[in-house]
């Protein structure tokens, strides 16, 4: 009753959709608008947040309805580069999300990164593909918590920030976006530090028995802040 309201009384004169997680790609809503609303509303633009990690659903190929739309546009969720990538989101793999990424590179508006402690020492790296690949990386803060990089000793903020600093000056939009988000997010303390900071080992325990890549062999920046974690 409800999809039947949708596609008689609000598609016909939508203008634009937004379409978020889960992963909308791997929908079957989704792949049903993307044949049904070209037929009812040839004026429709699309937005999609996806992860970018499979293009096909039901052996179908999504990308190749885009075209009967009036404009498609894909923020790609990646918050990490490499391994870091695939140790946040388990099962994921950087070498498929590149190649999708390149391969509708013309609808993918910007990568929408979220990074946590897991990928923040890889995050130059994606901004570095970004920038190779002519894509724009935007950064979003996770909300505070376990992951949250607040958590981390000061010395290794401040030194992040100093590299971090140092590696796009030369990207006056890069840089401005680390300091107006993410350098005054990660400077800020919490009354719960230690609290948190325990958490993030518990889960980073369990995060490693479950997957084949381990914390910290790909972020030894953070290794020995790890290790000294008592629980």
């Amino acid at each position: 009753r409800k999809k039947l309201e949708f596609y008689k009384e609000i598609l016909p004169n939508l203008l634009h959709l937004g379409m978020s997680g889960g992963e909308p790609f791997q929908s079957p809503d989704n792949l049903e608008l993307l044949k049904m609303a070209p037929l009812i509303n040839r004026n429709l633009t699309l937005f999609y947040n996806s992860n970018v990690s499979n293009l096909y659903f039901k052996g179908e190929y999504i990308p190749k309805y885009f075209k009967r739309f009036k404009n498609v546009s894909v923020a790609a969720s990646v918050d990490g580069f490499g391994s870091a990538n695939d140790y946040q989101r388990l099962n994921s793999k950087w070498e498929i999300l590149t190649k999708n990424m390149i391969e509708i590179k013309k609808h993918i508006t910007y990568i929408h990164s979220t990074p946590s402690i897991f990928t923040l020492f890889s995050l130059g790296d994606l901004f570095q593909w970004g920038i190779d690949n002519d894509i724009q990386v935007d950064i979003y803060m996770i909300n505070r918590g376990p992951l949250h990089p607040t958590i981390l000793p000061r010395d290794i903020k401040l030194k992040y920030i100093e590299t971090m600093s140092n590696r796009f000056k030369g990207h006056p939009r890069i840089l401005k976006q680390f300091k107006d988000v993410f350098f005054k997010s990660i400077l800020q303390e919490s009354p719960n530090k230690e609290r948190w900071t325990k958490d993030f080992k518990r889960q980073t325990i369990v995060n490693n028995n479950e997957s084949p890549i381990q914390f910290p062999n790909f972020a030894p920046e953070l290794k020995q802040w790890y290790d000294s974690i008592l629980l």
